[in-house]
């Protein structure tokens, strides 16, 4: 006999917490790069500058 289990929502499915360790994981590299790298902050800010306002559509 074949259980379905109860659907999982985004938030509470068992990968989230190894997507939320991935983002922490880049988070924290992209921090060290600009902090060993200063020079690279004008194109990753520039960069935000274009990705943010599509993200409000």
């Amino acid at each position: 006999m074949l259980v379905a289990a109860r659907p999982e929502g985004p938030l509470t499915g068992g990968a989230f917490s190894s997507k939320v360790g991935a983002l922490l994981l880049v988070d924290v590299l992209i921090n060290t790069l600009l902090d060993v790298y200063p020079e690279y902050s004008a194109s990753v800010f520039g960069t935000a500058e274009v990705i943010l306002p599509l993200m409000d559509s």
